[in-house]
């Protein structure tokens, strides 16, 4: 049987490090080499100790190089006094000329790339073999994913902060223009509430905005009127219903789009004005082919985020809706909770980040919400609140006072110095509490609340 191939350079990684050593100027051409580019660990180790002295503005020669390394504790691997004298001597020996580093570095990270693809195909391999819901489809879009994330670091994303606010500038530009013929417009994707939309401008793109409350507050209906208005207004929607099953989210879009109590479509009794508007909502419904819903329960985060590029390029999926993250199942059963909240929310931010889409992830609140008088949420009510606020950088929270008292009550439903609400207007209100927002202010939205229907507006 043919060994495999080694893929690196021991003479390409020597004459970079040298070069260093002859000429430390050139350290300052190579910013995007990195420790991961080199393959022998000597040579990691050689190199880290280059950079920390860089970042100290310390020179970088023999001398400092050893005490570096020393106080990283590596100096012994390389050989101590004796053996780590020569290595350094040897290196230095080795580079053929520092003018050609970059060169030398060039193919150092060609073989980086090719550990990298050779790597994670056998890793995908593994887990395509070994996993029970992996395959056809599913299969390539994990690979094609995996492969997404190799980078050859050759191209330069950065732009300067000028670019950066022309960029923006054209967004504002085009929000002013459509203003001034009428059209409402938003830097993001609209709520479908329109107090949230003139106070946040909308969900944002890259980012995950996290709804949460206590159950039937609201925070689900807040994750449809989303998808209606995007989908609406011709953005692709895809939502995951990990809690509620087919039947029910189906109830609740003829319900919302027909004006039709819930109960009366599971009864499945229609006076014959209520079964027109159910006909008129279906027909609706069947033009909406751009917002799709995945009501398959026990997925991953990685198998949400798989499934929503799967088909996020032909769908122009510009929303994405999660209900709800404590239904995302664990990738290891044997991991804590914490921990998997803490990975669940790295993987969607970061992949909203990349995919320059808006996610919401709708989350359950714990109960110290009700040992309180004031049942609206605060951030310490999420559920391992830490992770979520970390990495949602937009919170909104939802009450409804009506669930919880027959009247509504001064500095909790009503401030004071205002009128207090009719009995009406309190069973048909929910305050959406911005408990965060990166780049707005916080505060609190009255929506409104239709409870046969279950629609927020």
């Amino acid at each position: 049987m043919t060994k495999p191939k080694q893929h690196w350079d021991q003479d390409a990684e020597a004459s970079v490090l040298g070069g260093i050593l002859w000429r430390a100027d050139v350290l300052g051409k190579l910013a995007d080499l990195e420790v991961e580019d080199f393959y022998h660990p000597k040579h990691q180790s050689v190199f880290s100790a280059m950079r920390n002295l860089e970042g100290a503005s310390t020179p970088i020669d023999q001398v400092t190089l050893r005490a570096e390394l020393v106080r990283q504790g590596r100096w012994e691997s390389l050989g101590g006094d004796v053996g780590g004298q020569a290595f350094l001597l040897e290196i230095a020996l080795k580079c053929p000329s520092p003018d050609n580093v970059l060169h030398y570095a060039g193919i150092m990270v060609t073989h980086r790339v090719t550990r990298q693809l050779v790597s994670t195909l056998v890793e995908s391999l593994g887990e395509i073999s070994n996993g029970e819901d992996c395959s056809g489809e599913d299969a390539v879009q994990l690979v094609a994913a995996k492969l997404g994330q190799i980078r050859s670091r050759a191209k330069d994303s950065t732009i300067t902060v000028g670019e950066m606010v022309r960029e923006r500038c054209r967004d504002y530009d085009r929000i002013a223009t459509e203003r001034e013929t009428g059209v409402r417009s938003l830097t993001g994707l609209p709520t479908g509430v329109a107090r949230l939309d003139a106070v946040m401008g909308g969900y944002q793109r890259g980012i995950v905005t996290t709804l949460c409350g206590r159950p039937a507050m609201g925070k689900t209906s807040g994750g449809m009127a989303a998808a209606d208005a995007c989908s609406a207004a011709g953005f692709g929607v895809h939502v995951f219903s990990l809690e509620d099953p087919r039947a029910m989210y189906a109830d609740r879009i003829v319900g919302r789009m027909g004006d039709i109590p819930v109960s009366t479509l599971r009864r499945a009794e229609f006076p014959r004005d209520e079964f027109e508007r159910m006909r008129s909502a279906v027909g609706r419904a069947d033009k909406r082919t751009n917002w799709k819903v995945d009501d398959r329960s026990g997925l991953t985060a990685p198998e949400i985020v798989r499934s929503w590029r799967r088909i996020g390029e032909k769908n122009d999926t510009q929303l994405v809706v999660v209900d709800l993250l404590q239904r995302i199942r664990k990738a290891d059963p044997r991991m804590k909770t914490y921990d998997h909240v803490t990975e669940v929310m790295h993987l969607l931010s970061d992949a909203a980040k990349a995919d320059k889409i808006a996610v919401l992830l709708l989350a359950q609140l714990n109960r110290e919400v009700e040992r309180r008088d004031d049942k609206r949420p605060i951030m310490s009510d999420l559920q391992d609140a830490g992770t979520v606020e970390q990495d949602s950088k937009c919170i909104v929270g939802y009450y409804r006072g009506a669930y919880y008292y027959g009247q509504p009550k001064q500095g909790i439903d009503y401030e004071d110095g205002e009128p207090v609400p009719s009995q009406e207007q309190f069973e048909s209100t929910v305050q959406l509490v911005i408990l965060k927002d990166s780049n707005g202010a916080t505060g609190r939205v009255f929506g409104k609340w239709n409870g046969p229907t279950t629609v927020l507006s």
